[in-house]
């Protein structure tokens, strides 16, 4: 797992140096479209993570939305998505969030968040779960389901279901609903017991499932079964049976 750590690393500086170099231009974060410099930076950093996963590993498939899939020899498959940050920020900075994962057939083995920007990486496996310049991704073990903090970055959520959104509120002490950023950002301090995402790209989330199992969470789908590359939607909450029983029983009864 070391060397793979390590390739992280190499893989964050990568990114770091793109998004430097497009960040010190001052371009309107607002701006979007496939023009927009923000758009090309988030493309060049996947780029840039494609040929380190093809030099160091080139047997390891790839899965990314700008660049598409790389057929795995081994089973080993890198999953990577750079958020960009037209609408993400944080500490008034445009976030550029990128999710870097490593999974095995349908086993999370890796995650990593990491914002180049101010340089935070939360890097956690399934085996442990590693601090370097931020606090490691995790979920909490309360006992009392209607002390939650719940977060979603779903706008489906909100848009699709505002029943379903009012029933969580209802039970807990905290419901936060952001951009990606400061979503990340949240679960990086450990602000979340209960992560919830519906009808998200694999490449959107990949990265979480092997960070929270590491933190000792429970990974279930939308409908309460593991979660796996090929689930639609998904719920990131602790360990705690209870706790997913009673999230998973209100979003059936409001589904």
């Amino acid at each position: 797992m070391q060397e793979f750590k390590t390739l992280i690393q190499n893989m964050t500086s990568a990114a770091q140096e793109v998004i430097k170099t497009y960040y010190r231009t001052g371009f309107d974060v607002d701006h979007k479209g496939d023009d927009s410099p923000v758009t090309i930076a988030d493309r060049e950093v996947e780029k840039r993570l494609r040929e380190i996963i093809e030099t160091n590993r080139p047997d390891d498939g790839f899965l990314g939305e700008e660049h598409g899939t790389k057929p795995s020899q081994n089973g080993l498959m890198w999953v990577v998505d750079p958020i960009d940050g037209t609408k993400s920020f944080v500490a008034g900075r445009p976030s550029f969030t990128t999710l870097i994962a490593l999974w095995e057939g349908d086993i999370p083995l890796l995650g990593a968040v990491y914002q180049p920007i101010t340089n935070e990486l939360w890097l956690g496996t399934r085996d442990d779960v590693t601090t370097l310049n931020g606090n490691a991704v995790s979920v909490s073990k309360k006992s009392n389901p209607h002390k939650l903090r719940i977060g979603s970055t779903i706008p489906s959520l909100l848009y699709d279901q505002p029943e379903l959104l009012h029933a969580l509120r209802d039970t807990s002490d905290f419901f936060v609903w952001s951009g990606d950023g400061y979503f990340c950002g949240m679960m990086a301090c450990g602000g979340l017991d209960v992560i919830i995402e519906k009808d998200m790209k694999t490449y959107d989330y990949a990265a979480h499932p092997a960070i929270i199992t590491g933190a000792g969470g429970y990974v279930c789908d939308w409908n309460g079964k593991p979660m796996t590359l090929e689930s639609e939607g998904h719920i990131l909450c602790t360990s705690n049976e209870t706790i997913r029983d009673h999230v998973l029983e209100i979003i059936d009864t409001h589904k």
